[in-house]
Order: structure tokens, then C-alpha cells, then sequence
């Protein structure tokens, strides 16, 4: 078993000597873009999987031969450890308390039972449509968890899978789906609302799938009128609204693999006008940018390598209010406070995403939930210094 370290993660070299499978990943914080591709000894490797490892777990059992008086002896087990936390079945398993987000890749088609349990910091997971289950334990106790899209090809939901995700508050279930198994998403799990994309009968849940306080609605074709209309009732949520719609409209505007400003901007209007989220809807728009570049092999593929400290940056005399340079870009915030990031004399179409780019040159650490005033006026001011 061949485990070598990349960028402060572990990785196990697979059988077939061509991919590897994620197994520690303890240390990360922040925002976490799993590599697709990791270099070990002047050889790339593609990311495949996220897997446990076994590890010897001490305790202190009674030795139950003695009939008098008793023994105690300390007994080493083998048992499960998830990439970002401890033991799999210990109740007193450590805590992840660090990592916030996670993009996986397409290339990665396994996740192991328990990948991200107790990862109590974890808000947001973008899922690749290359996974077809959410095996046993593999959120529980993330209890920060509160947006996570499942893509159609996933066939099923394993025990325990969403066990105690208290921040979770709805789900869309593809239809693909075929089983949701026990607990799936009980327990302290916040689900209120279950968007299944089939027809009543076509999945098979588990009695105790949910707890008794959430309610499902069925979007197969037959339940298709009765969700229409379920859907224009007071109570229903402003998000559910925005999401479905929204999703459409990332999609169409990705056809070419990049979200101008005017797109943007036309998109965030609506998520206003629905009562959605901006922040959320940001990290959304963001992964799925992400997910395009990567197919076009645009997107790095690994993490950013610390960059030497910048040279302090030239002044940009026009009508900015305030400005900076940097590697051939000009970023200037107008009178109207509007962020503008230029890269020879020509408006970059993804301003966000050229403000990224230039923070990762220099060494910027920037808040992804940073709106792109907020960004740009940052960076300015560091650039500065």
C-alpha cells in the first residue's frame, strides 16, 4: 500500500497504478477544491475516489476468562477512519472543525461511508454527476451542512447518510433515486422539505427514512399538476422557487464555459426578486463555473503553491476612485462603485473570476463569500500596502 503526502493531504496509489484515492485530509480549512489530478515522484496520478483507512484503536476491555475478581487489558481494533475525522463507529470520534466547503471533482466516482462525518464546519458540498450513492454515514453529523445538490445518477441514499445534518432544511431528490434507506436523514437532521423528482412509489423509502416532521412532495409526472399548484401557496419557500429556476438559467448562461457581469448581475436580480440567498447562490454559481472550466481543462487542478510577496503596486491615474495594478491587470472601482478588472486595455468578462486569479498571484487570502465590491476594494487596498 503505497501512501504518499500531496499539499498536506494523503493519497493511496490504487491497484491499477494509475489513480489514487483521497484518504487523509485532516488539516484542511477553508474553502477545499479536491485535486482531480496529484504528482507524486515525477508521476500524475488521476483522484478516483475518497476512501477510509484502518487504524488501531486502543481500549480497555474486561477479560471476561477470569471468573473472579476480574482483569482489565487493553485491546488494539482495527477500525474505519473517515479522510477528515476519526473513527467511523466511536461516538468520540474527532471533529473536523475547520473545512467549510468542498468542490469534488468529476473524476472521482466513489465515496467512502463516513467521507465527511462530523465535519461539524462544513456549510456546502458541490457533488459531481459522476457519483451514483451517498453511502452509510457519509454526513452525518455535519451539522452546518445546509446546501448540497444531488445529480441525477445517484441510485441511492445509504443509512445514516444525512444522520443529524441540524442545518439542513430541504432537498432535491433526482430522479434517479431508487432507494433511501434507514435514518437516511433523521435524527437531529433540520429537513423540513423533500423535493422528490418522481412519482409516489417509484422510490423505495425506508419507514424511518425521515423524521415525522418532514413533508414530501412528489415531482414525477403524475404529481407534476399538484406540485404546480402546491408550489403558488403562501407557505412555499421563496428559495424552492429561485432554485429550480435559477439552475436552468446558470446552465444556459454556462454554455460557453464563462458567466459574463451583465449574466451575473441578471441572475443575482432574480435571486433578490425570489428572497434567496445572494451568498449561497454566489458559492453555487461559482462551483458550477468551476465544474465548466475543469471539463474545458481550465481550471487548476491542484492546490495554489505559495507565491513569492508582491511587488507593491503602481498607482492608476483615470476615473477611478481608487485603483491598483498587478501582473498586467488594472482593478479600479468607479464613482458608481463598481468593481472593473482590465487586462490589456479589454474588460474582463468574470470579474470575480479575475479578482480570484489575481489573489492567488499574490498571495491574497479573499472570503468566498465576498460580494465583488467587496472583493475588489479589498484587493485594491492589500495591493497597495
Amino acid at each position: 500500500m503505497a501512501i504518499f503526502d500531496y499539499f498536506g493531504c494523503l493519497y493511496e496509489i490504487n491497484g491499477d497504478g494509475k489513480t489514487v484515492s483521497l484518504r487523509g485530509a485532516r488539516n484542511v480549512k477553508g474553502k477545499f477544491f479536491i485535486p482531480s489530478q496529484v504528482e507524486n515522484q515525477g508521476k500524475t496520478y488521476t483522484v478516483t475516489s475518497i476512501k477510509t483507512r484502518d487504524e488501531w484503536v486502543y481500549e480497555w476491555k474486561i477479560d471476561k476468562r477470569l471468573k473472579d475478581g476480574g482483569s482489565w487489558a487493553d485491546t488494539g481494533n482495527r477500525e474505519k477512519a473517515g479522510p477528515f475525522t476519526g473513527s467511523l463507529y466511536s461516538e468520540t470520534v474527532t471533529a473536523n472543525n475547520n473545512v467549510t466547503s468542498v468542490i469534488i471533482p468529476d473524476t472521482i466516482k466513489e465515496l467512502s461511508a463516513g467521507a465527511f462525518r462530523k465535519c461539524y464546519a462544513l456549510e456546502e458540498v458541490s457533488m459531481p454527476k459522476s457519483v451514483t450513492k451517498i453511502p452509510f454515514r457519509c454526513f452525518s453529523g455535519a451539522k452546518a451542512l445546509k446546501y448540497i445538490e444531488l445529480h441525477e445518477g445517484i441510485i441511492s441514499i445509504e443509512k445514516l447518510a444525512f444522520f443529524n445534518c441540524a442545518a439542513l432544511t430541504e432537498i432535491t431528490i433526482p430522479s434517479s433515486v431508487k432507494t433511501i434507506d434507514e435514518s437516511a436523514f433523521d435524527g437531529n437532521c433540520g429537513l423540513k422539505v423533500v423535493n422528490i423528482l418522481n412519482d409516489e412509489g417509484a422510490v423505495i423509502i425506508h419507514p424511518e427514512a425521515f423524521t415525522d416532521r418532514v413533508k414530501i412532495n412528489y415531482l414525477g409526472k403524475k404529481g407534476a399538476k399538484k406540485a404546480t399548484q402546491a408550489e403558488q401557496k403562501k407557505d412555499a419557500t421563496p428559495a424552492k422557487s429561485a432554485s429550480i429556476d435559477l439552475e436552468k438559467l446558470i446552465q444556459a448562461a454556462l454554455v460557453d464555459g464563462v458567466v459574463t457581469d451583465k449574466e451575473r448581475a441578471v441572475l443575482v436580480k432574480k435571486v433578490k426578486e425570489a428572497g434567496g440567498d445572494v451568498d449561497e447562490f454566489e458559492m453555487l454559481l461559482d462551483a458550477r463555473i468551476y465544474e465548466a472550466q475543469q471539463k474545458n481543462g481550465k481550471a487548476k487542478s491542484e492546490p495554489a503553491k505559495p507565491k513569492a510577496e508582491p511587488k507593491p503596486a503602481a498607482k492608476v491615474s483615470g476615473d477611478f476612485k481608487k485603483s491598483a495594478v498587478s501582473g498586467g491587470y488594472t482593478i479600479g472601482i468607479t464613482a458608481d462603485n463598481k468593481v472593473v478588472v482590465n487586462k490589456g486595455g479589454k474588460a474582463c468578462d468574470n470579474t470575480k473570476g479575475a479578482l480570484r486569479e489575481i489573489s492567488e498571484k499574490v498571495g491574497f487570502e479573499y472570503d468566498p463569500k465576498w460580494n465583488t465590491q467587496q472583493f475588489g476594494s479589498k484587493l485594491i487596498d492589500f495591493l497597495e500596502k
